[in-house]
């Protein structure tokens, strides 16, 4: 299980690394990686960005969730390298049908 970090290393909200360590401080078991340093994507289950370019991000086949630090959505939830996965409430929906 790990994080991978892009665009959130700028002068306004704080440094890769400075997210790293608050991280690992605050959820030890949790690896965390600053991209352009993805390393193996089959073990990255969390993205948090801010202005992705998701062109430059490479397939993340095991992804659960993406943590925006911008408002909307707008820009990537329609991207094509972004896998729609069904919520959990729509799959509860259809179990009990």
């Amino acid at each position: 299980m790990a994080l991978l970090i892009y665009g959130l290393d700028t002068d306004e909200i704080g440094t890769g690394r400075s997210w790293r360590d608050t991280l690992a401080e605050l959820l030890p078991d949790l690896e965390v990686r600053v991209f352009p340093e993805v390393g193996e994507t089959s073990e990255i289950t969390y993205l948090a960005f801010m202005r992705p370019d998701f062109d430059a991000i490479p397939p993340l086949p095991n992804l659960r969730a993406m943590f925006s630090r911008s408002a909307g959505v707008e820009s990537f939830i329609n991207h094509p390298n972004c896998r729609r996965r069904r919520s959990a409430k729509s799959s509860l929906r259809a179990a009990t049908r």
